[in-house]
Parts: structure tokens; sequence; C-alpha cells
């Protein structure tokens, strides 16, 4: 699934981007410049790869602003310097080889939120605060499921099972348990 959406991606050459990612990557210590790819199959942003890392925007990424765009890309280079990835893969074969295990299922929804707390915490402190980070978090979030829930079924029924994980987050941001 995850090659099939990169082979059918499109690289972006957009340099206020490009300059942006390898701003981010350097303050993250990676060691790599991520590539940077738009997808109508991501709802917003996501990071694959683990060798080589790819940065994938949803194809609207024009018509964020400059604050959404930093937010996004923060936030999924967090999860490259953390190495989320990786742990997304071992957590998909060990629901693969304990599927009938309903704690298995239960710990990597835990798993998922957790890596998405610590890399809004992360990409918080690199945006500038916690609350301006909430914002471009939550404009996102509702934008996204408003042009997407009608357009594409699929991705409208991941955002709107993520609807109570991205309200978490941003509720977290507000109450200031992310610094």
């Amino acid at each position: 699934y995850v090659r099939r959406i990169i082979a059918t991606s499109q690289s972006i050459e957009d340099a206020s981007i490009l300059i942006m990612v390898s701003s981010h990557a350097r303050g993250f210590g990676l060691k790599f410049v991520p590539a940077v790819r738009e997808s109508s199959h991501v709802p917003i942003g996501a990071t694959v790869g683990w060798h080589r890392v790819t940065v994938l925007l949803h194809t609207d990424w024009r018509e964020w602003s400059e604050q959404e765009r930093s937010a996004v890309i923060a936030h999924e280079l967090a999860h490259a310097s953390r190495h989320d990835f990786v742990w997304v893969v071992v957590a998909s074969w060990t629901r693969i080889l304990l599927f009938f295990h309903p704690l298995v299922h239960a710990l990597i929804l835990r798993l998922r939120m957790e890596q998405e707390l610590a890399a809004d915490q992360l990409a918080a402190g690199k945006v500038g605060n916690a609350k301006a980070y909430g914002r471009a978090l939550a404009s996102l979030a509702l934008r996204s499921q408003q042009s997407l829930g009608t357009s594409n079924p699929k991705l409208g029924s991941m955002l709107a099972a993520g609807q109570i994980c991205v309200t978490r987050r941003v509720m977290m941001l507000k109450q200031g348990s992310l610094k």
C-alpha cells in the first residue's frame, strides 16, 4: 500500500517547502533531508520509510498558511527523528501474527496515539509554541475532514476515526500537557 502511494505521488519542487524541510530536518538533528512528495491518498501528511524517508503532503498543501505548512512538516519530521515508521511496521506484523488477541489491537492504537502526542510535543517546540501549533493542527483537521470526507470515502472514514485522536491532541496542547 505504501509503495503504491509513493509510486502515484508527485515530487514537490517548491523552493519554500524544500527550504522549510531542510531547516526542520537540521533542527531535529537528522543527518539527511527527506524527499517531499504530494498525494491525494494521505489526509494531511505522512512520513514513510526508514532508510529513504519520504514526507508526503496532501495535494492541497498550497492552500495552507505558512504556519500550517511548518506545523505539518515539523510534525512529520518529528516522526522521522523518532523512527516511528519502524514501530508502525513492527506493530503491523504483530497485529498480523496475533490478530486473534484483542489486547494487541488496543495496544497498537495506544502506540499510535503516543507516537502522535510525542511528535506533537517535538513539533510544537520547533514551530514556536503549543498554542500556535494546536491552532494549525485544528484548522488543518477541520479543512481536511470537510474537503476529503465527501470526495474519498476511504479517507473520510480514516478522518472520522482519527477525529477523536485530533480532538484529544488539540485538547492536550490547549491544556498545556505538551510544552
